[in-house]
């Protein structure tokens, strides 16, 4: 009486009817759902603070998945590469690095992992990201390679009219080294 009988212009699908259950333990899918929201955190405070230039991602977990593996989602996002952030290697010396994956150029042998029975701890895992700002200078450089780019079709008439578009672009780029400075300062007091 309950089932639905198919008309004859539909199809019967087999195992329609059968959801598919989820057979895995109840700690992976635990393990799961805290990456996920891990991975989030990391995400928004990665891209949503113009000024920080470090993040500390830090789990009292051994489980890769909660550690290299949100590491490595979030660096293979295209938002947070574009916003400068690398993996930034922390105490070089410390013997237990993180895991590095097969076929991964993700450096997670720069973080730390703290196994119980290799560091007589509880276990923990420890990343470093630092966002890679460049320098003024650095700035006016890729300006003026890209202008040099975008008009490289374009030839000076004479090595006098080069010199001083030369000159005045340098004027010009030392003005704004003063207000990136003055801008920092007082982005850093209002935030």
């Amino acid at each position: 009486a309950g089932q639905k009988r198919p008309r004859d212009d539909e199809e019967e699908v087999e195992g329609a009817d059968e959801v598919e259950e989820d057979t895995r333990d109840p700690e992976t899918k635990r393990v799961e759902r805290l990456s996920i929201v891990q991975k989030k955190l990391l995400t928004h405070s990665l891209l949503s603070f113009s000024n920080c230039r470090r993040v500390v991602y830090s789990t009292c977990s051994i489980n890769e998945t909660e550690n290299e593996g949100v590491v490595r989602q979030v660096l293979e996002d295209e938002r947070i590469v574009a916003a400068g952030w690398e993996l930034s290697q922390i105490m070089p010396s410390w013997p237990t690095r993180g895991w590095k994956a097969e076929g991964s150029d993700i450096p997670t042998d720069y973080t730390i992992r703290c196994d119980p029975n290799t560091d007589e701890t509880n276990g923990f895992y420890v990343a470093c990201f630092d966002r890679i700002v460049p320098s003024a200078e650095e700035k006016k450089k890729a300006e003026k390679a890209a202008k040099k780019k975008a008009g490289s079709t374009k030839i000076a008439d004479s090595d006098d009219e080069a010199e001083a578009t030369e000159e005045a672009d340098e004027a010009e780029g030392e003005g704004d080294v003063e207000g990136e400075v003055e801008e920092e300062a007082i982005g850093y007091d209002n935030e």
